[in-house]
């Protein structure tokens, strides 16, 4: 589905950027401010996103 360097955007958890980690349960993506959000693995098969 997706992988570290792809760019994901999730208006329901804020997420909006590229994606520098991905774990068992969770993945996290940095913004262009540099913050950086985390969003469950579960989220990514239920909800929609864009890539």
């Amino acid at each position: 589905m997706i992988r570290v360097g792809d760019w994901v955007s999730m208006e329901k958890f804020g997420a909006d950027g590229d994606v520098i980690e991905i774990n068992l349960t969770t993945v996290k993506v940095t913004k262009s401010d540099k913050t950086i959000t985390t969003v469950s693995t579960y989220s990514l098969i239920s909800d929609s996103f864009k890539n």
